[in-house]
């Protein structure tokens, strides 16, 4: 799951969520309530968050209610949204087991605990964002509710009665990322309600049982040798208790594949010590394997990176080259521009000089010819 997102409510689906809103918890007021500016919403005024759901964003409001009781002041949020909003019709759509149920209700005037006796219940979980005022939605639907290990009122797994099924609860939880993300706490109330509901059982001196599924490995064989970790004040598989394997939950080393991988293997039928030794040699073998594989991948893509490095040089290098040419050209251009600059100003003074002859030239023919009369006379 991404870090960024962390689960802040899970409801069973009411006709309010369908109709017009969900009522807060307090707990949540400083999540829904807090404004851009760091303080938190103030009685009588509205701010719109965004819901992602199914790939969409859609718009609600967040508005301030107060306690219905006398003598209370109690102001706390609700999340709002109109009857006929686009995110009203889009969980009608989406929980159309429970809405048909209503409806199916109202026309027969029923309207009393309009869910108490759904077959399959369904749930709106919300999450936070990294943005301030977006959430994301999620549905849990009828057709796989029946996986779905929270309940609106206190969480615990009812759906598998108390049977003390770990197996089957890791399993569910590892199906999901949502519940992967908590499931710590999703183990605890495992734990609490087997201890709440577990039944007294005669068992065999000779056979051991944790959380009522019976353990298959060799008794006599050491914690560590078996798990690679060890347990305070304990040496033996025979010593393991619930309460140890709750322990080990809060381990920094411990995620949740490592105790799923654990539990599983409490489980399952022991195997030769030759025969553990040789598959852990082979898994080394592969380990090294892998990581010869990816030296090989990187220094491959290390490479081809460097190479695309030197053609980008070599390709700036040029470009840098023509650059420089370029400018070359152009001050050679700007050379020869003035050099025809100066020319052109010596031909119209050239030009000037020739009319300045002409026009001398015509005076002395003016001249010539006046004598010429004269001498006539």
């Amino acid at each position: 799951m991404d870090k960024k997102k962390k689960l802040l409510l899970c409801k069973e689906v009411d006709w309010p969520i369908i109709n017009d809103g969900i009522i807060l918890p307090p707990e949540l007021n400083h999540v829904f309530g807090q404004t851009k500016v760091g303080k938190m919403l103030e009685e009588s005024k509205v701010k719109t968050v965004r819901i992602i759901l199914d790939g969409r964003v859609y718009y609600a409001q967040v508005v301030t209610t107060t306690s219905g009781d006398k003598g209370k002041a109690d102001t706390g949020l609700k999340l709002s949204y109109s009857k006929n909003s686009p995110l009203a019709n889009k969980f009608k759509s989406l929980f159309k087991h429970s809405y048909d149920s209503y409806m199916s209700k109202r026309k027969r005037r029923e309207k009393d605990e309009l869910f108490t006796d759904l077959t399959k219940k369904e749930y709106l979980c919300l999450y936070s964002t990294k943005y301030l005022d977006t959430f994301y939605a999620e549905a849990i639907l009828a057709n796989n509710a029946d996986d779905f290990i929270f309940t609106h009122d206190d969480g615990i797994y009812k759906s598998f009665g108390y049977s003390g099924d770990i197996v089957r609860v890791l399993h569910t939880i590892g199906s999901n990322k949502y519940y992967r993300a908590n499931w710590k706490a999703l183990v605890l109330k495992f734990h609490d309600a087997w201890k709440a509901h577990q039944n007294c059982i005669l068992l065999n001196h000779n056979s051991k049982f944790i959380w009522g599924n019976k353990v298959e490995l060799n008794l006599d064989e050491k914690i560590g040798d078996v798990f690679g970790l060890s347990i305070e004040n304990k040496e033996f598989i025979r010593e393991i208790e619930e309460e140890d394997l709750i322990q080990l939950i809060w381990l920094d080393k411990l995620d949740f594949s490592d105790f799923k991988k654990l539990v599983s293997t409490l489980f399952t039928k022991s195997i030769e010590k030759a025969e553990r030794k040789a598959i852990k040699d082979e898994i080394t073998s592969l380990d090294a394997t892998a990581s010869h594989y990816i030296h090989e991948e990187s220094k491959r893509i290390i490479e081809n990176i460097q190479k695309e490095l030197n053609a980008f040089k070599d390709l700036t290098s040029q470009y840098s080259e023509r650059m420089v040419e370029l400018i070359n050209r152009i001050s050679t251009q700007e050379a020869e521009i003035n050099d025809l600059k100066e020319t052109i100003k010596e031909l119209n003074e050239k030009k000037k000089a020739q009319e300045e002859l002409r026009s001398i030239k015509e005076e002395l023919i003016e001249v010539k010819n006046l004598l010429k009369s004269y001498e006539k006379v």
